[in-house]
């Protein structure tokens, strides 16, 4: 793991946050995103440091990519990854306490130039895991997302999530 990473994860686990998720499953989509690995690093050393037990279902697309990003991990029980496209039905016999959906293109050219992935991405992606939320009784579902789902303006203008209420509902 990069020292910088390491560094920042040894100084969040002494604040003690993670204790409501101890014992929990928590199935993260877009586990191979630069934000939710970090994440997952924290979740998985915390289990490491601090007994913290808790299960991380890593929904990623591609093995390759999530080997290459959780290699120090695989042995580690506390891991599973769930290999599929989240635009797909997601199936898990376990269950499932957290559900954070968090999968996108990354980068705004590849959001820019494939609008109809990013849109399913984000739509059947969140009905998706919506679903095996409901189905789980999780208790909690969180959805990261980016401005790309209210849609293009053309000014250009940097916005404001209160611009976009305001023009929807006047």
């Amino acid at each position: 793991m990069n020292r910088v990473i390491r560094e920042d994860i040894e100084g969040m686990l002494t604040r003690g946050d993670l204790d409501k998720l101890a014992g929990k499953s928590i199935l993260i989509s877009g586990a191979n995103s630069f934000l939710m690995s970090y994440f997952i690093y924290l979740l998985l050393e915390n289990n490491r440091e601090n007994g913290g037990n808790t299960t991380v279902l890593a929904l990623c697309r591609s093995r390759e990519n999530a080997q290459t990003r959780f290699g120090d991990y695989f042995k580690d029980p506390h891991l599973r990854l769930l290999i599929q496209d989240v635009r797909e039905p997601v199936r898990y016999d376990g269950a499932i306490d957290v559900c954070i959906h968090a999968a996108s293109p990354a980068g705004i050219q590849s959001r820019q130039k494939s609008r109809v992935d990013t849109f399913q991405i984000n739509q059947l992606g969140c009905q998706n895991l919506l679903e095996l939320a409901r189905e789980k009784r999780s208790q909690r579902f969180l959805l990261l997302s980016s401005v790309d789902v209210y849609g293009s303006f053309g000014d250009r203008k940097r916005r404001k999530e209160t611009d976009i209420l305001e023009k929807l509902y006047v």
